[in-house]
């Protein structure tokens, strides 16, 4: 999900979790809670990601800059 291309997600269904090796006995409640809770670390994984990725971006921006800084000084 990049730019502007906003794509709505589709939720995992018990069905589709009960197809992993060692899940397929799950009870309904244990797939459910399991789902939310993949769906919250998911959640929380790409925010880091964004987040990180905006810093290094700033860091860049600021890195050069100072180079362009020190070469001025290097031409007085």
């Amino acid at each position: 999900m990049e730019g502007n291309s906003a794509k709505k997600q589709k939720r995992l269904t018990v069905s589709e979790l009960r197809n992993f090796k060692g899940l397929t006995n799950l009870s309904d409640e244990d797939a459910e809670s399991a789902i939310s809770t993949l769906e919250k670390f998911s959640l929380l994984m790409f925010e880091m990601y964004k987040k990180d990725k905006a810093l290094k971006e700033k860091l860049k921006k600021k890195e050069n800059a100072l180079e362009e800084i020190t070469e001025e000084e290097k031409e007085e």
